[in-house]
């Protein structure tokens, strides 16, 4: 695990919130408790930072769900297991800590303990799937490996794992989020992009002001649409409101820009201004986008951003066909490095080496760029084809004009001369 760049990202977050004064009070009433109460043998003046800082960033990352009574046991637990600390001072640690940031939380008053429960519990759900790996979703959700695990256990629904007892609540909670999971994928069947409104959902929770019986499905897919009507190219706010989801755009492309999901540029006059999809927006609407493009026979690839290109890929190629096979190999010089990187891996995984050489080929064939280039040494070798791989590396690593290509093609050759002598 990085340390130094986990506590950037947690202290990044903590800085974007603007909440400096509240901050402040809740890092002084955790370390005061813990300075006034315990011995300094249990709890080091190292300890007690780091303590403070951890509990400071859960408490605060899940400002929204204050009011959920899950929540305190959870940040309970954390204690316990990642600081050692007895379970009666966590409680209390915990307890004084709510006491203070309730005061700041307002409450849904027409909410049960019980709704609160299902609605964080989901929130975790989609966090995990929103995280690349174990280590970025600790980052983000602030717990530790308990809650993982919880997920985990949830996904097999193997509550007599031997992982199990390592905390207390799994059985109880395991069978929740495997039921909320379950509802989502029942869902998906009808909607094959609802985890993107879930997603969605997920990003609007985390202004805690917002109320959250205003997220329900009819508001989300409100959003949504507006963020598919923006395209990949941008729109105008006339052209997304003839659409007729115009009622209450202006209210609805500010909630979505404070979001990061979009943003305007400015053109000359008399056009208007282009409301553009942000990263964030282009990522939670990759899999609408590449359903719509891919009920075309030979969807467009030229142009589009790279996350939207791969996504066409990957959803083409989970069932090649011959024809998508050849179509795709003639669309290659058109992707971007990003792209092509995920055309190797499936290829790599469905064993279509001699598919891939062709690729490789008609790319240097085409002169594609040295991104590219670099992309295809990263690639090679081959272990089915050593001496097709050996011709293409041996010009690349002597005569290509980009440093970067010639380094990356000489490491290919020692990848493969690794590769030759373990045979």
């Amino acid at each position: 695990m990085d340390f130094v760049r986990s506590a950037q990202r947690k202290a990044s977050y903590l800085d974007q919130q603007g909440l400096g004064p509240l901050l402040l009070k809740l890092q002084t009433r955790i370390h005061g408790f813990l300075m006034q109460e315990h011995d300094l043998r249990v709890f080091s003046p190292a300890l007690t930072r780091a303590l403070t800082f951890d509990l400071t960033y859960l408490l605060m990352r899940h400002r929204a769900w204050h009011n959920a009574p899950i929540l305190s046991e959870l940040s309970i637990d954390f204690l316990c297991s990642e600081f050692q600390v007895p379970r009666h001072l966590g409680t209390q640690l915990v307890e004084n800590s709510l006491d203070l940031l309730h005061s700041y939380t307002p409450i849904e008053l027409d909410w049960t303990a019980e709704k609160y429960e299902e609605e964080f519990l989901e929130h975790l759900f989609i966090c995990s799937t929103l995280a690349s790996n174990d280590e970025a979703l600790a980052d983000d959700i602030g717990f530790g490996r308990n809650l993982i695990e919880l997920l985990r256990t949830a996904v097999r629904l193997d509550q007599e794992a031997g992982t199990a007892g390592l905390f207390q609540f799994a059985p109880e909670l395991a069978g929740k989020v495997y039921r909320i999971m379950n509802r989502i994928f029942e869902e998906q069947e009808n909607c094959p992009w609802v985890l993107d409104l879930y997603r969605l959902k997920n990003i609007l929770q985390r202004e805690p002001y917002t109320k959250k019986k205003t997220l329900n499905p009819e508001y989300l897919n409100r959003l949504f649409n507006i963020l598919l009507c923006c395209n990949w190219q941008g729109n105008d706010a006339v052209t997304i409101a003839a659409s007729g989801i115009g009622d209450y755009l202006i209210s609805d492309l500010g909630t979505l820009s404070r979001c990061g999901l979009v943003y305007e540029e400015s053109r000359r006059r008399p056009h208007p201004n282009l409301i553009r999809l942000s990263a964030k927006g282009l990522e939670l609407t990759r899999t609408a986008f590449s359903i719509a493009a891919c009920a075309a026979q030979r969807p467009v690839l030229k142009g589009l951003p790279a996350i939207y290109q791969a996504a066409v890929l990957e959803r083409l190629l989970s069932n090649p066909s011959e024809d998508r096979m050849t179509w795709m190999k003639n669309q290659t010089p058109l992707l971007t490095p990003e792209a092509l990187r995920l055309l190797i891996e499936i290829l790599k995984q469905q064993q279509k080496d001699e598919t891939l050489l062709e690729v490789f080929e008609n790319l240097l064939h085409n002169h594609a760029h040295a991104w590219i280039r670099a992309e295809i040494c990263e690639a090679l070798p081959l272990a089915d084809k050593p001496d097709v791989s050996q011709n293409l590396l041996r010009p690349l690593a002597s005569e290509d004009p980009s440093p970067m290509v010639r380094q990356a093609a000489r490491a290919a050759l020692k990848r493969q001369a690794r590769m030759a002598s373990r045979v």
